[in-house]
Order: C-alpha cells, then structure tokens, then sequence
C-alpha cells in the first residue's frame, strides 16, 4: 500500500502539521513508526476505509499514561505472537485503533514493529515494517475484519486538537532497608493473618448457619420474610467491614481481584504451605505452595511482605508464571 492509493473522500481535512508530530516525539522521547509522519500530515484526522483510525499526536501523548494503566491492570493477549508480555506491552505507546475496538501500539526501543491487540481474541498479532505495512494488514489480512474495498479516506466532522498534558510519571524512589527488621518474622504474620481471616470466616458461617434455621422454620422456607433478609445482608456486610478493616490493618495496599484466596483456603488444613523466605532490604519474600482447596493448589507461589511502620504487611500474593519477572501478580479476596 502506498500513499498514492488512499482517496480523501468529499469534506474538510483536519491538519496536522509536522511541528505537531515533533512536539510530540520531543516530549514522549521516541520517534513514531515510519510512514506515521507522512500519514497524518498528508490526511490528518480521520478513519481509513471506514475501519482504521491513526491517532492525532497530541492524542497519543495525552491518552498515554491511562491507556498504559489499563494493559497494567487487565490483561487477556497470554498467546501472543513472539511471546508480547503484560510487562512489554505496558510500556508500549497506543497510537491507533479500528471501529471494532483493535488496537495498535509500538514500543519505544522498536517502531518497526507494531502489536495489534484484537478486542475479540486472546492472542496478539505482531507487524513489522512501515505504518502503510500495517495499514494494509488490518484491511485485508481477514484477522481483524473482512476484505476491505477500496481505500477511501473519510476526515472527522470534527477536530480533537489539544495542547499536549503528558507528564512523564515520576520514578518511584528505592525504599530505604529498616535499620533493625521487625521482631515478628514474615511467617508469622501470614500466619496471624490466616489466622484472623479464618475467624472472621468462621463467625461468618455461624450467624448464616442459624439465619438459615431461622428460615427453615418459616411458614415458606424457600420464601424467607424481609426481617430475614434484611439480617442477611446486615450479616454479609458486617463480615465484608470486618475483613477490610484486618485487611487495612496487615497490609499494605492489598487489592480484591482476580486469583483470589477464599474463604475455604484460610481453614487450618488448607492454607498455603510456606516453603522458605528471602529477605531483601525492606521487603521479603516467603515462597509457598498453594493450599488444597485453592484455585491455586500444589502450584509455585510467593507472598510479598515489606516493611511499614515496623512491621511487616502483605503486599501481594504472586502466582509463579513465564514473565520475564518470573511471576505474575494475583491478588486477595
């Protein structure tokens, strides 16, 4: 595909100049793939062939930072082409998308190679070559939508120029290793913490338990009364407050996510195994093998502990996977 083939369809293009596209690579610190420059200062902002969009510069800089947030917290592409990492591909910069939802981005360190994130699939599909390569793999490869004909070039009604907000985030300072380490070893706190989840959990079951002969001794038992239900949800959120007011206590930032310990793996029996810990600096790691009734059982885990406050709180429980940092983030529930 060359630039000569693309037809601007009637309407007002809106410009972009190449001050823009250096303004942009100045303040990002990287240089856009080849083709992007030529692209959207011949055609500006629009959609070609009615499905692919290339982003304005200043939209690229200013979406960066929340779009990176986004490939950080979820992620659905683990059959990648060329094996694409979460840890990668958070570092990469979004610079257009489809009307289905596909999106396309490049890492700083390579420009030749763009990533395509389908919306509707879990593996991500790797082009290497110039923006018009890309282009032209979108439109008629049939991965992401059917054969498109013709290569019409339609502008927006409107322009989204903007002045350039991005704020290159700030690097995250090296926490200083405590002078004396707390008295209570990582071990015992995960365990104080299974502990205490576990009573939590047991009081929990015990108010249901009679809540539920409650009801079997109603007139319906498969219709409970609102004074029942109303002290079902009572007892629900009682056990939710309690949990996050332990969880605020011994931890530091603890998330309720996906790959989640329950309530049956804080029973005495059930727990994680812990294996061995590695202290470095102000935080430790205590390696473990999941529980029997975990989602995780018999797998290769790591409990992540740092020091606050003098004492130890749980950062984070981490699944052993194939990412460069050899494990992948889970989190509590």
């Amino acid at each position: 595909m060359k630039i000569d083939d693309v037809h601007v369809a009637d309407g007002q293009q809106k410009p972009v100049t190449a001050a823009d596209v250096d303004e942009t690579e100045r303040v990002l610190g990287l240089k856009f793939p080849d083709g992007y420059r030529q692209y959207i200062t011949r055609f500006g902002e629009g959609t070609l062939a009615v499905f692919v969009r290339v982003y304005a510069p200043w939209r690229v800089a200013n979406q960066l930072l929340e779009w990176r947030e986004r490939i950080s917290t979820y992620w659905f592409w683990e059959e990648s082409e060329r094996k694409l990492s979460q840890k990668r591909a958070s570092q990469c910069v979004c610079f257009a998308d489809t009307l289905n939802g596909d999106e396309f981005c490049f890492h700083p360190s390579r420009p030749d190679r763009v990533y395509v994130l389908p919306r509707d699939e879990e593996r991500a599909f790797v082009v290497d070559g110039t923006l018009w390569d890309v282009l032209e793999w979108a439109c008629t490869s049939g991965k992401l939508a059917d054969d498109v004909e013709g290569w019409e070039f339609k502008p927006f009604k409107e322009s989204t120029r903007a002045e350039i907000s991005y704020q290159p985030p700030e690097k995250p300072k090296r926490a200083k290793p405590p002078k004396v380490l707390p008295e209570r070893t990582p071990e015992q706190t995960l365990i104080e913490f299974f502990e205490k989840c576990w009573k939590l959990v047991e009081a929990y079951w015990k108010t249901e338990t009679e809540l539920e002969e409650v009801a079997s001794r109603a007139p319906d038992p498969h219709r409970p009364g609102p004074a029942h239900l109303a002290l079902e949800r009572e007892n629900s959120n009682r056990f939710k407050d309690a949990k996050r007011a332990l969880w605020q206590q011994m931890t530091a930032g603890l998330k309720c996510e996906v790959g989640r310990v329950g309530n049956h793996d804080y029973e005495p029996g059930f727990r994680d195994e812990l294996l061995r810990t590695e202290i470095k600096g102000s935080k430790s790691y205590v390696y473990a093998r999941g529980g029997k009734s975990s989602l995780n059982s018999n797998e290769k885990l790591r409990w992540v502990l740092e020091v606050v406050d003098g004492e130890w709180k749980i950062k984070e429980r981490q699944k052993e996977g194939m990412k460069l940092d050899k494990y992948n983030r889970t989190y509590i529930d």
